[in-house]
């Protein structure tokens, strides 16, 4: 992105499964370390978050609709994004959940994202989830467990399918949020 110094430019941000605004609050103040603005967008299914996130970033355009129902392309009219952050559903993944039954279809937030890819030029994209997300694959519809010799394969149809779409880069790595 070309700017004179001092002057300046709107980098579009949207943060997908938004919670209370802290990935938002962290891209806000890096950019304006950078003398840039956002134009932000925000989408949940959860009236709780959208509230919340909305009193901690009323400028933002926040919409209260399932992430398996958005249209990219209407809520960003602009037709790209610098950024896109989500944050896909992770307790269906996690080890914390204790191996509690679960099922394919509370573990497709991810899937979802692909449509923002589809519909829009998004220049950079960062995903965040718990580590076990790269195990992420079928599960057995008669026990609601992961089948064991199949982990990893849903994680790797959908790198390969933003790699398909044109990714120039994808990288994952396993961050501690204390340090």
């Amino acid at each position: 992105m070309m700017m004179g110094l001092g002057s300046w430019a709107r980098v579009f941000v949207a943060d997908l499964l938004c919670g209370a605004g802290g990935s938002s609050e962290g891209c806000e103040e890096a950019l304006e370390e950078l003398d840039l603005e956002m134009e932000l967008v925000c989408v949940n299914h959860w009236d709780v978050a959208i509230e919340t996130h909305s009193k901690n970033h009323p400028k933002a355009r926040h919409y209260l609709q399932d992430i398996a129902t958005v249209r990219p392309h209407i809520l960003v009219p602009e037709g790209r994004l610098d950024l896109l952050m989500a944050s896909p559903t992770c307790t269906h993944h996690s080890v914390a959940r204790g191996g509690k039954p679960t099922s394919d279809q509370q573990r497709s937030d991810p899937w979802h994202i692909i449509t923002w890819f589809t519909e829009l030029r998004v220049d950079c994209a960062v995903i965040e989830n718990v580590w076990e997300f790269v195990k992420w694959g079928p599960v057995d519809p008669a026990t609601s467990r992961p089948i064991k010799d199949r982990a990893g394969e849903y994680f790797k149809a959908w790198v390969n399918t933003i790699w398909a779409l044109g990714a120039t880069s994808i990288e994952w790595r396993k961050l501690n949020a204390a340090d």
